[in-house]
Protein backbone atom coordinates (compact mmCIF):
# COMPACT_ATOMS: atom_id res chain seq x y z
CA UNK A 1 0.00 0.00 0.00
CA UNK A 2 3.02 2.27 0.32
CA UNK A 3 3.30 2.54 -3.48
CA UNK A 4 -0.14 4.16 -3.92
CA UNK A 5 0.18 7.59 -5.53
CA UNK A 6 -0.47 10.48 -3.07
CA UNK A 7 -3.28 11.85 -5.29
CA UNK A 8 -4.91 8.42 -5.32
CA UNK A 9 -4.61 8.24 -1.55
CA UNK A 10 -6.45 11.55 -1.31
CA UNK A 11 -9.26 10.11 -3.43
CA UNK A 12 -9.41 6.98 -1.28
CA UNK A 13 -9.46 9.14 1.86
CA UNK A 14 -12.40 11.13 0.49
CA UNK A 15 -14.31 7.99 -0.42
CA UNK A 16 -13.58 6.52 3.01
CA UNK A 17 -14.78 9.69 4.78
CA UNK A 18 -17.88 9.70 2.57
CA UNK A 19 -18.65 6.07 3.48
CA UNK A 20 -18.92 4.72 -0.07
CA UNK A 21 -16.20 2.05 0.12
CA UNK A 22 -17.10 -1.61 0.51
CA UNK A 23 -15.42 -4.98 0.79
CA UNK A 24 -11.69 -5.16 0.14
CA UNK A 25 -11.53 -1.46 -0.80
CA UNK A 26 -12.90 -0.62 2.65
CA UNK A 27 -10.41 -2.98 4.30
CA UNK A 28 -7.49 -1.38 2.43
CA UNK A 29 -8.60 2.12 3.45
CA UNK A 30 -9.15 0.95 7.01
CA UNK A 31 -5.61 -0.45 7.24
CA UNK A 32 -4.21 2.80 5.81
CA UNK A 33 -6.25 4.81 8.32
CA UNK A 34 -4.85 2.77 11.19
CA UNK A 35 -1.24 2.60 10.01
CA UNK A 36 -0.52 5.83 8.10
CA UNK A 37 -0.74 9.15 9.94
CA UNK A 38 -0.81 11.23 6.74
CA UNK A 39 -3.74 9.19 5.40
CA UNK A 40 -5.57 9.50 8.74
CA UNK A 41 -5.03 13.28 8.67
CA UNK A 42 -6.39 13.34 5.11
CA UNK A 43 -9.53 11.49 6.22
CA UNK A 44 -10.00 13.94 9.09
CA UNK A 45 -9.62 16.83 6.62
CA UNK A 46 -12.36 15.36 4.43
CA UNK A 47 -14.63 14.84 7.44
CA UNK A 48 -14.08 18.45 8.51
CA UNK A 49 -14.93 19.72 5.03
CA UNK A 50 -18.09 17.60 4.91
CA UNK A 51 -19.07 18.86 8.36
CA UNK A 52 -18.57 22.47 7.26
CA UNK A 53 -20.77 21.88 4.22
CA UNK A 54 -23.44 20.35 6.44
CA UNK A 55 -23.33 23.32 8.82
CA UNK A 56 -23.59 25.75 5.92
CA UNK A 57 -26.63 23.98 4.49
CA UNK A 58 -28.89 25.25 7.26
CA UNK A 59 -32.52 24.14 7.60
CA UNK A 60 -35.00 23.94 4.76
CA UNK A 61 -38.79 23.99 4.72
CA UNK A 62 -40.82 23.91 1.48
CA UNK A 63 -43.06 26.93 1.00
CA UNK A 64 -46.81 26.70 1.52
CA UNK A 65 -47.34 26.94 -2.26
CA UNK A 66 -45.64 23.64 -3.07
CA UNK A 67 -48.50 21.20 -2.39
CA UNK A 68 -51.23 23.34 -4.01
CA UNK A 69 -49.01 23.67 -7.10
CA UNK A 70 -48.56 19.89 -7.25
CA UNK A 71 -52.31 19.37 -6.95
CA UNK A 72 -52.94 21.81 -9.79
CA UNK A 73 -50.46 19.99 -12.01
CA UNK A 74 -52.09 16.64 -11.22
CA UNK A 75 -55.45 18.06 -12.23
CA UNK A 76 -54.06 19.15 -15.60
CA UNK A 77 -53.61 15.59 -16.88
CA UNK A 78 -57.15 15.47 -18.27
CA UNK A 79 -58.75 18.66 -17.02
CA UNK A 80 -59.71 17.18 -13.68
CA UNK A 81 -59.20 14.14 -11.53
CA UNK A 82 -57.41 11.43 -13.47
CA UNK A 83 -58.87 7.96 -12.77
CA UNK A 84 -55.35 6.57 -12.71
CA UNK A 85 -54.15 8.92 -9.98
CA UNK A 86 -54.82 8.27 -6.31
CA UNK A 87 -54.22 11.24 -4.09
CA UNK A 88 -52.28 10.65 -0.90
CA UNK A 89 -52.90 12.52 2.31
CA UNK A 90 -50.75 15.62 2.50
CA UNK A 91 -47.99 15.05 5.07
CA UNK A 92 -47.74 17.17 8.16
CA UNK A 93 -45.41 20.14 8.01
CA UNK A 94 -41.93 19.01 8.83
CA UNK A 95 -38.54 20.66 8.97
CA UNK A 96 -35.68 18.79 7.36
CA UNK A 97 -32.85 18.72 9.88
CA UNK A 98 -29.58 20.46 9.14
CA UNK A 99 -27.75 17.15 9.40
CA UNK A 100 -30.20 15.20 7.25
CA UNK A 101 -30.18 17.68 4.39
CA UNK A 102 -26.65 18.83 5.03
CA UNK A 103 -25.08 15.41 4.84
CA UNK A 104 -27.12 14.56 1.78
CA UNK A 105 -25.82 17.69 0.06
CA UNK A 106 -22.31 17.13 1.38
CA UNK A 107 -22.37 13.55 0.21
CA UNK A 108 -23.49 14.54 -3.26
CA UNK A 109 -20.89 17.29 -3.49
CA UNK A 110 -18.08 15.11 -2.20
CA UNK A 111 -19.07 12.27 -4.50
CA UNK A 112 -19.08 14.68 -7.43
CA UNK A 113 -15.65 15.97 -6.42
CA UNK A 114 -14.28 12.45 -6.20
CA UNK A 115 -15.74 11.54 -9.57
CA UNK A 116 -14.24 14.70 -11.04
CA UNK A 117 -10.82 13.79 -9.72
CA UNK A 118 -11.22 10.30 -11.12
CA UNK A 119 -12.63 11.14 -14.53
CA UNK A 120 -11.34 14.57 -15.59
CA UNK A 121 -7.89 14.36 -17.14
CA UNK A 122 -5.70 17.12 -18.57
CA UNK A 123 -5.51 17.23 -22.36
CA UNK A 124 -2.98 14.81 -23.76
CA UNK A 125 -2.84 12.70 -20.63
CA UNK A 126 -3.33 8.98 -21.10
CA UNK A 127 -5.91 6.86 -19.31
CA UNK A 128 -5.63 6.70 -15.55
CA UNK A 129 -3.83 3.56 -14.47
CA UNK A 130 -5.84 1.47 -12.01
CA UNK A 131 -4.54 1.63 -8.46
CA UNK A 132 -2.47 -1.39 -7.58
CA UNK A 133 -2.79 -2.45 -3.98
CA UNK A 134 -1.01 -4.98 -1.89
CA UNK A 135 -2.48 -8.43 -1.53
CA UNK A 136 -4.98 -8.62 1.33
CA UNK A 137 -3.72 -9.79 4.68
CA UNK A 138 -4.54 -13.46 5.11
CA UNK A 139 -6.79 -14.58 7.91
CA UNK A 140 -10.00 -13.17 9.39
CA UNK A 141 -10.16 -9.44 10.07
CA UNK A 142 -12.70 -7.49 12.07
CA UNK A 143 -13.42 -3.76 12.01
CA UNK A 144 -15.22 -1.55 14.53
CA UNK A 145 -16.03 2.13 14.11
CA UNK A 146 -17.05 3.98 17.27
CA UNK A 147 -18.19 7.60 17.40
CA UNK A 148 -20.03 9.77 19.90
CA UNK A 149 -23.24 11.50 18.87
CA UNK A 150 -21.51 14.86 18.47
CA UNK A 151 -18.60 13.31 16.56
CA UNK A 152 -16.04 14.54 19.11
CA UNK A 153 -14.96 11.07 20.23
CA UNK A 154 -13.83 8.63 17.55
CA UNK A 155 -12.20 5.22 17.77
CA UNK A 156 -11.57 2.92 14.83
CA UNK A 157 -10.33 -0.58 15.53
CA UNK A 158 -8.94 -3.38 13.38
CA UNK A 159 -8.56 -6.90 14.76
CA UNK A 160 -6.21 -9.15 12.80
CA UNK A 161 -7.02 -12.56 14.22
CA UNK A 162 -4.34 -14.36 12.21
CA UNK A 163 -1.57 -12.06 13.46
CA UNK A 164 -3.27 -11.72 16.87
CA UNK A 165 -2.94 -7.94 16.72
CA UNK A 166 -5.23 -5.05 17.64
CA UNK A 167 -4.76 -1.69 15.88
CA UNK A 168 -6.56 1.48 16.97
CA UNK A 169 -6.89 5.04 15.71
CA UNK A 170 -8.15 7.20 18.58
CA UNK A 171 -9.38 10.81 18.52
CA UNK A 172 -10.81 13.30 20.99
CA UNK A 173 -10.78 11.52 24.36
CA UNK A 174 -9.82 13.64 27.38
CA UNK A 175 -9.93 11.78 30.71
CA UNK A 176 -9.80 13.89 33.85
CA UNK A 177 -7.16 13.92 36.56
CA UNK A 178 -6.52 10.43 37.88
CA UNK A 179 -8.52 8.86 35.06
CA UNK A 180 -7.50 6.93 31.98
CA UNK A 181 -9.17 5.72 28.79
CA UNK A 182 -10.05 2.02 29.06
CA UNK A 183 -11.10 -0.25 26.19
CA UNK A 184 -13.63 -3.05 26.59
CA UNK A 185 -14.89 -5.94 24.52
CA UNK A 186 -18.57 -6.74 25.07
CA UNK A 187 -19.50 -10.26 23.89
CA UNK A 188 -22.99 -10.66 22.43
CA UNK A 189 -25.20 -11.22 25.47
CA UNK A 190 -22.21 -11.17 27.81
CA UNK A 191 -20.50 -8.90 30.32
CA UNK A 192 -17.80 -6.39 29.33
CA UNK A 193 -14.19 -7.59 29.53
CA UNK A 194 -11.34 -5.12 29.87
CA UNK A 195 -8.76 -4.87 27.08
CA UNK A 196 -6.67 -2.51 29.19
CA UNK A 197 -5.82 1.16 29.01
CA UNK A 198 -5.35 2.93 25.68
CA UNK A 199 -4.07 6.40 24.72
CA UNK A 200 -6.54 9.29 24.64
CA UNK A 201 -5.57 9.97 21.02
CA UNK A 202 -3.26 8.76 18.27
CA UNK A 203 -2.35 5.42 16.76
CA UNK A 204 -2.02 2.38 19.02
CA UNK A 205 -1.17 -1.24 18.30
CA UNK A 206 -0.53 -4.26 20.46
CA UNK A 207 -0.59 -8.04 20.42
CA UNK A 208 -3.62 -9.93 21.69
CA UNK A 209 -3.65 -12.74 24.19
CA UNK A 210 -5.41 -15.95 23.24
CA UNK A 211 -8.24 -15.12 25.65
CA UNK A 212 -8.69 -11.67 24.10
CA UNK A 213 -8.61 -13.07 20.57
CA UNK A 214 -11.35 -15.56 21.46
CA UNK A 215 -13.53 -12.73 22.77
CA UNK A 216 -12.94 -10.46 19.76
CA UNK A 217 -15.30 -12.08 17.27
CA UNK A 218 -17.96 -10.82 14.86
CA UNK A 219 -21.04 -9.84 16.84
CA UNK A 220 -19.08 -8.62 19.85
CA UNK A 221 -18.64 -4.89 20.46
CA UNK A 222 -15.85 -2.54 21.47
CA UNK A 223 -16.57 0.15 24.07
CA UNK A 224 -14.65 2.89 25.86
CA UNK A 225 -14.98 4.37 29.35
CA UNK A 226 -12.98 6.65 31.63
CA UNK A 227 -11.70 4.68 34.63
CA UNK A 228 -9.40 5.11 37.63
CA UNK A 229 -5.88 5.00 36.23
CA UNK A 230 -4.29 3.64 39.40
CA UNK A 231 -5.79 0.14 39.46
CA UNK A 232 -6.45 -0.79 35.82
CA UNK A 233 -7.45 -3.07 34.25
CA UNK A 234 -10.85 -3.29 35.92
CA UNK A 235 -13.27 -6.18 36.22
CA UNK A 236 -16.22 -4.07 35.06
CA UNK A 237 -16.90 -0.49 33.91
CA UNK A 238 -17.56 1.96 36.75
CA UNK A 239 -18.59 4.93 34.59
CA UNK A 240 -20.91 5.45 31.65
CA UNK A 241 -19.90 4.10 28.25
CA UNK A 242 -18.61 6.92 26.04
CA UNK A 243 -18.74 5.11 22.69
CA UNK A 244 -19.63 1.59 21.58
CA UNK A 245 -19.64 -0.16 18.23
CA UNK A 246 -19.94 -3.69 16.85
CA UNK A 247 -17.18 -5.76 15.27
CA UNK A 248 -17.89 -6.80 11.68
CA UNK A 249 -15.93 -9.07 9.34
CA UNK A 250 -14.20 -7.70 6.24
Amino acid sequence: MDDIDPDDRSIIAGEYALGVLEGEDLAIAQRLYLSNRDFADNVRWWRYQLGQMAEAAGTYEPSADVWPAIERRLGEFDGGESPGIHRLEQPKAKNISVWGLGFAMAGAAAAAAVLTLLLVQPAGQGPITPIETAAPISGPRLIAQLQSEDGALVLTGLVDSAAQELSLNIEGFAPGDGQATELWVVPAGGAPQSLGLIPASGLFERELTETEREALVAGASLAVTYEDASNAPHSAPSTEILVIGGLTSV
